[in-house]
């Protein structure tokens, strides 16, 4: 994420302190698999994320939505930026990691991307 985060252009003192980062990093590699894209082969799948992405989503808003596109690894459609807005919006706690729920749709253009529909917290 933090990887992401810099190719992005942010810069990661602007969201996290310098104990968050040695911090986050340092679970990274103690909870390898709680970030993770889980394709349930029926339209749907489910995207968990760790605490740190809930604390980048807080600060970014919509801008975290490149982000999730490159967890992903798909075309990700323009309502999860506003889907993102919300869950920031909604004073979580940034301390757990959350799941969110997505499913495939054809946007106008006939292309299938992934539509967020729900979350909540892992």
């Amino acid at each position: 994420m933090f990887d992401e985060l810099e190719k992005e252009g942010y810069d990661l003192n602007d969201i996290f302190t310098d104990e968050e980062i040695k911090k986050y990093k340092a679970e990274d590699q103690l909870r390898a698999g709680k970030t993770q894209f889980v394709d349930h082969r029926n339209g749907s799948s489910t995207l968990y994320l760790s605490s740190a992405y809930t604390k980048t989503i807080v600060a970014l808003g919509a801008g975290a939505v490149s982000m999730i596109s490159g967890l992903i690894g798909g075309a990700v459609a323009g309502g999860v930026g506003t889907f993102l807005s919300n869950i920031a919006a909604a004073n979580i706690d940034k301390s757990k990691g959350i799941y969110i729920n997505l499913k495939s749709v054809k946007n106008a253009a006939g292309n299938y991307v992934m539509k967020a529909t729900k979350w909540g917290y892992q």
